[in-house]
């Protein structure tokens, strides 16, 4: 088991454009259905909340991650 608020895994991504449609924005959008984690948007970091994980009730955790760039339209 972890304490809340512990850094469990950083994603990163790379976009090959230039200015601000290289910036990206990472987001979770599946598995984190019980919200036992949350992840920096800006660095990719994912951190357990206050609450942490129960190790007892659940041993492994899946999510999906994605990430957008700043363009118009976003893409992912």
């Amino acid at each position: 088991n972890v304490g809340g608020g512990t850094s469990v895994l950083r994603v990163v991504a790379t976009d090959r454009d230039i200015g601000p449609n290289a910036m990206l924005s990472y987001y979770i959008t599946g598995g984190n259905q019980d919200l036992t984690f949350r992840m920096d948007r800006m660095t990719g970091e994912i951190v357990t909340r206050p609450s942490p994980p129960d190790r007892e009730k659940q041993q492994r955790y899946t999510l999906t991650v994605t990430v957008e760039d700043d363009g118009m339209p976003p893409l992912s």
